[in-house]
């Protein structure tokens, strides 16, 4: 607080009391002061005085008391100064005295005044000087609440910060009640005087009060009440779906949500229940993800009513749609059966089967099997074979079930009986046993290999290559092998004839594998043969077949060349080597005669890759590639291929080739 107070005083003073002072030369005393009070605050002030006087001047001095009779009063003396504030009535021509008060109380009035003192006298120039300082009650102010939000806002307040005034703490109190009870209190740092503190984990659409605090010099001193609404959550908009899929033991219930509201979904799903009320969320709700508009409802009850409604819960609460409902469908009797027999053979066979749950609580099925000798009901004991399935999530759905098992380890030419068996929990939680109708199937019985003749390969003059194929007919092969003749009545035997027992014309060749290559043979003669197998059972016999050795003769040959270029050719020769194995062939050239031959060519060369076939008959390569040592350019040269077997050469037809 400021306050000017300006005086003016002339004092008149009879100089017949210092007529012999020699400063006033006996001339009349002029005095004259102008005080100034600046910047009152809680605790100091700042006092200025500005003098002028015709008298020399020892001292400024300033008495001050907070009673108004001066009783008990301080004092102070003032200091010239250069500088002081820029008052009107200050004359710069002046000295100005100055005194800076820090001893001062709050909130109170002072009254004082200022005395001169000179060589004459102490005497007043300005009294009835007042000033009062600042009250620390209006120190902490409560501004408005920033920043608010749903469940949270900024609550701010301001203190002053002077001389001499030390500020403990500052905070907030905030409440339901207007008049503050059972308020809670927060601590919040200062900076320049301000200071904040937000709010986290506030209720909604609540008002709340609150006033700012501050401790300074040890004395707590507060704001005015202000109030703050928190905005308001909107609950979700939800619409119940239609149930789809509804089977014996569960269902499959849709949903939308029209509106989140104002803020985030964090669950959703379906409450569902047998009776009606659904008002709040229980221990039946399947909870949906946030990809997800639906869910399947599972241990229901069959031939059940079931009601369902919607759900979705955001910072609002719980939103719910319309209730709605279905029913599942009422279970019936199991039915399963054997359909058929298949892949039946001596040690093994599969049985095909089906069962249909009609949503039954299934947890086996199996099939229990025993020779047809077996007498007596055919269940559970250790006279049966047992296959069996445990079964789980059956329930509830109309499970059809096509399978099969496969048995093994039985014994060929039996007669089996079977029958499938099934495990399921009625609606009392009690385990049931129900059985099919019996049938059968009978294991194929062992028999004597099955032989088959193949036809002969290879047929040279002197050898040939006969095979069989045999099938065992469950019973593994022994012995097996080929009987051979050259004997012309050979050919009226069958497999109904002894052909160990005729020695003189069947000639027996025991074998361990399916082929034999017969050699040392007669060319140009007929032989019959037959192949045969023993097993546990007996011995099969295949049907006689016969083949014809070749005659020797010549080869056949021929010449062609495949390809040609600067520095290589290849040649080709083709024989049917005149029906013998084992024969030579190659390739003759010569530049110096055009019918070269093995005697006189230049150079004969052997195929590598030529082979024998049964058809007498093949192809042989060979690539001749230039070298500068055993050819000259743009020279023709001369070839052609031969064979050579134990009849004799031939050769082929005569070729040219040239390198450039």
């Amino acid at each position: 607080m400021k306050k000017k107070i300006f005086l003016l005083l002339i004092i008149s003073i009879g100089l017949a009391a210092c007529i012999d002072d020699p400063v006033f030369k006996k001339e009349e005393l002029q005095v004259n002061g102008r005080e100034y009070i600046d910047n009152v605050s809680y605790y100091t002030a700042d006092i200025y005085c500005q003098v002028e006087a015709n008298i020399s001047i020892k001292n400024v001095i300033l008495q001050y008391s907070t009673n108004a009779k001066m009783s008990h009063a301080k004092e102070v003396k003032l200091q010239m100064t250069k500088s002081y504030p820029e008052v009107a009535e200050f004359e710069k021509i002046n000295d100005v005295y100055y005194v800076h008060l820090t001893d001062l109380l709050v909130d109170t009035t002072y009254y004082g005044r200022i005395l001169l003192d000179t060589p004459v006298e102490l005497m007043t120039i300005k009294k009835n000087i007042t000033f009062t300082t600042l009250s620390l009650s209006s120190a902490v102010t409560t501004n408005a609440a920033t920043n608010i939000s749903y469940t949270s806002a900024t609550l701010n307040g301001k203190v002053v910060e002077a001389e001499n005034v030390s500020i403990d703490q500052t905070g907030f109190y905030y409440s339901f009640d207007p008049d503050m009870k059972n308020s809670v209190k927060v601590l919040a740092g200062y900076s320049g005087g301000s200071f904040s503190k937000t709010l986290t984990d506030i209720e909604s659409n609540k008002v709340y009060y609150f006033m700012a605090y501050a401790i300074i010099n040890g004395t707590t001193y507060l704001g005015k009440i202000l109030s703050f609404t928190t905005n308001e959550y909107t609950f979700a908009e939800v619409q119940t779906g239609n149930a789809s899929d509804i089977s014996y033991t569960s269902a499959t219930c849709s949903m939308n949500i029209i509106s989140a509201g104002n803020s985030t979904i964090v669950e959703k799903g379906i409450l569902y229940g047998t009776d009606r009320k659904l008002e709040e969320i229980s221990v039946q709700k399947a909870t949906i993800t946030s990809s997800s508009n639906s869910v399947t409802l599972n241990n229901l009850i069959s031939g059940t009513r079931y009601y369902y409604r919607a759900y979705a819960i955001n910072s609002a609460g719980v939103a719910y749609g319309a209730i709605k409902e279905f029913w599942t469908e009422d279970m019936s009797s199991i039915d399963f059966y054997i359909e058929n027999f298949s892949n039946i053979s001596y040690t093994s066979a599969r049985v095909n089967f089906s069962i249909y749950s009609y949503g039954q609580d299934v947890r086996e099925y199996g099939l229990l099997y025993c020779e047809a000798d077996w007498s007596g009901d055919l269940k559970y004991g250790s006279s049966q074979y047992r296959k069996s399935t445990t079964v789980s999530g059956w329930k509830g759905t109309d499970q059809i079930k096509s399978s099969y098992y496969t048995l093994s380890y039985l014994q060929a030419g039996v007669i089996y009986i079977c029958v499938l068996y099934l495990k399921y929990m009625d609606d009392y939680g009690d385990e049931q046993i129900i059985y099919s109708s019996e049938d059968y199937f009978e294991t194929t019985s062992y028999g004597v290999p099955t032989v088959t003749t193949n036809d002969a390969k290879d047929i040279y003059t002197t050898s040939a290559t006969i095979s069989m194929s045999i099938v065992t007919n469950g019973s593994s092969v022994t012995t097996k092998g080929f009987y051979i003749s050259s004997n012309y009545r050979a050919i009226y035997y069958d497999d109904d004839d002894d052909f160990e027992r005729y020695t003189d014309i069947w000639t027996k060749k025991a074998k361990t594998t399916s082929s034999l290559t017969l050699t040392d043979l007669e060319e140009n003669t007929t032989y019959y043969y037959v192949a045969y197998a023993t097993n546990a059972v007996g011995t099969g016999y295949g049907e006689v077949n016969s083949f014809t050795t070749n005659w020797l003769t010549y080869p056949s040959v021929t010449t062609s060349i495949v390809s040609a270029s600067s520095s290589s050719v290849k040649v080709r020769g083709n024989t049917d080597a005149g029906g013998e194995k084992g024969v030579t062939v190659g390739f003759v050239y010569s530049s110096t005669t055009s019918y070269p031959s093995i005697e006189n060519a230049t150079k004969s060369v052997y195929s590598t890759s030529y082979s024998c076939t049964s058809s007498n008959n093949g192809d042989f390569t060979k690539t001749i590639n230039y070298t500068s040592s055993s050819f000259q350019k743009n020279v023709i040269y001369y070839v052609r291929a031969y064979c050579t077997n134990s009849k004799g050469t031939s050769y082929g037809e005569v070729k040219t080739f040239e390198f450039y």
